[in-house]
């Protein structure tokens, strides 16, 4: 009997898990169909990408913290390898193969395609933008980055673990000014130099002002969700439900979100998330299931909004919908082809390798 109320609280924890990536991937969906098409959702077509963006990476510094406790670094690290590179080539070769990507760029952009194929592009200015033809990889490298740091935050987190929140916030607010106050320029200049194109501002500001340590306050506070999981569980919904829509909404509509790091709304989506952690499953069948296929949506989503725009000039109000629809379809057909069998095949590894089933990191 106590087996079976675990399984269903694990499904329960899991299904609310995936609801909450659903809500990040249509978020970021949203501002980037706005951005192409002009296509309005309310609030989400202007703070969408910022939305879903940070709540996906509190996420993460929630579920990282979790894989990287429970299981040995070895285990940790081959679960996150067949978690995130083989569905991130496939959609390389999906869209580079029959979009610009050419022969040429590995003979005139070497460094650019290399550090591509490894998910760092943001570290390079090249590699960012020029070579990203998913045109959303700058997430992927500061995701990758997590990954390898983790195991040693959250060594800080067990003994000192709101110093150490602090601190994070701290470089994360420090490395945003500088980079808003061109102070990191010197660091980019010898590959911005070689750039075809000028840079503009927003790209500049993707390729600096949100680079990786400008995000690490928001995987901190993921992480301390962790850390302090039965507290959290325990505070108010009325006091988080208020924190809310408080740091969501109302900052919001004060323009509080034109500097970064937005720590308020981080806050905000923190408080989300242990709303819905603590809460019984929220039955969404679609949303759940979106959000477990939101990997591939968000790797494919903005190359299939260009697809849809190209192939049906005309009305945003066609375009979105059919760009949805085909992204949902093509990712459901990715998760079960590639992303599914390969956390299989990492799950067989390691039980070959330990001589016991291995749960999912």
């Amino acid at each position: 009997m106590l087996q079976r109320v675990e399984k269903k609280d694990e499904a329960h924890y899991v299904a609310n898990i995936d609801l909450l990536r659903g809500v990040a991937v249509l978020s970021v969906f949203a501002h980037h169909a706005f951005a192409l098409t002009g296509f309005r959702v309310p609030y989400l077509d202007q703070a969408g990408g910022l939305v879903g963006v940070q709540l996906f990476f509190i996420l993460s510094g929630y579920l990282i913290s979790e894989s990287a406790t429970n299981h040995a670094f070895s285990a940790y690290a081959v679960h996150r390898f067949f978690r995130i590179f083989p569905a991130y080539w496939v959609a390389l070769l999906l869209v580079g193969v029959m979009g610009p990507m050419t022969w040429n760029w590995v003979v005139h952009r070497p460094l650019g395609v290399l550090l591509s194929a490894v998910n760092l592009q943001q570290l390079d200015a090249v590699a960012l933008l020029e070579l990203d033809v998913l045109h959303v990889t700058w997430t992927l490298t500061v995701e990758v980055i997590w990954y390898v740091i983790a195991p040693l935050v959250l060594l800080a987190y067990r003994r000192h673990a709101w110093l150490t929140w602090i601190a994070l916030a701290c470089l994360s607010v420090g490395w945003s000014l500088a980079a808003t106050h061109h102070v990191l320029d010197p660091l980019y200049s010898g590959r911005l130099a070689v750039m075809t194109q000028p840079v503009s501002p927003g790209q500049y500001d993707v390729l600096v002002g949100a680079a990786f340590p400008a995000q690490l306050v928001f995987f901190g506070m993921g992480a301390l969700v962790y850390r302090y999981r039965e507290q959290a569980r325990r505070l108010s919904a009325v006091g988080l439900f208020a924190c809310m829509f408080f740091c969501i909404v109302v900052l919001d509509e004060l323009g509080a979100y034109g500097t970064s790091p937005p720590i308020p709304l981080g806050i905000g989506l923190t408080a989300f998330f242990i709303l819905l952690l603590r809460a019984r499953p929220i039955r969404i069948p679609i949303l759940v299931r979106m959000g477990k296929i939101s990997y591939s949506i968000y790797l494919l989503h903005v190359p299939v909004l260009l697809a849809c725009m190209g192939r049906m000039p005309g009305a945003a109000k066609w375009q979105v919908p059919t760009a949805l629809l085909v992204v949902t379809l093509v990712a459901h057909v990715m998760y079960t082809l590639i992303e599914r069998p390969c956390m299989g095949v990492a799950r067989q590894l390691l039980s070959r390798r330990t001589g016991t089933p291995v749960r999912p990191a």
